[in-house]
């Protein structure tokens, strides 16, 4: 072999074909990288978004959670009431007073014939015994709820509290102007 057999020389036509492809090629790989930059770009865009939407969506779960926990406070409000067991309460009692008699003097009242009798007013006690509602303040020993069921659910059929002694059928207020308004 000698030494013009190893060079060759591309003609016209194949250099023409080598830009065509290198500038095919250049195109290619520009037109690749501004799409793989448009792609990195939405994929950035679009983290963003469903990181904004899973903070969202945190938010809204500790929302639910503070729903639900007020509706069960509600609901427990609504079937035991807001009073609790140890609460400070207000009732109205009734208590026994007794008052000198303004009608006699030691149970004896001098007779129309100037004897002396039993005084018809206290019956010779000397004093007339009355009744005088009085607010007791009391601490919440006991509630009893009775719940009555039926096909639409249950209803609350009764509350009872039950406080230092009394209890049953008795009304609490849980403030001391309240129960005033009740005397």
């Amino acid at each position: 072999m000698n030494d013009f057999e190893e060079y060759y020389e591309p003609s016209e036509l194949e250099e023409a074909l080598n830009e065509f492809k290198d500038g095919i090629y250049k195109m290619l790989n520009k037109d690749i990288s501004q799409q793989l930059e448009d792609q990195s770009s939405k994929i950035i865009k679009l983290e963003r978004q469903i990181t904004q939407k899973n903070d969202r969506i945190s938010e809204l779960r500790i929302e639910a959670r503070k729903a639900l926990k007020e509706g069960e406070q509600k609901e427990r409000d609504r079937i035991i009431g807001k009073t609790k067991h140890g609460d400070i309460a207000y009732i109205i009692t009734n208590q026994r007073k007794e008052k000198e008699c303004t009608f006699c003097k030691d149970g004896k009242v001098t007779g129309l014939n100037g004897e002396e009798v039993i005084c018809p007013q206290c019956r010779g006690n000397g004093t007339k015994t009355y009744w005088e509602r009085e607010i007791q303040e009391s601490t919440i020993k006991k509630i009893s709820i009775y719940l009555e069921s039926s096909a639409y659910g249950f209803r609350i059929e009764n509350r009872y509290y039950y406080v230092d002694g009394n209890g049953d059928d008795i009304t609490i207020y849980t403030e001391k102007e309240e129960a005033e308004k009740h005397l």
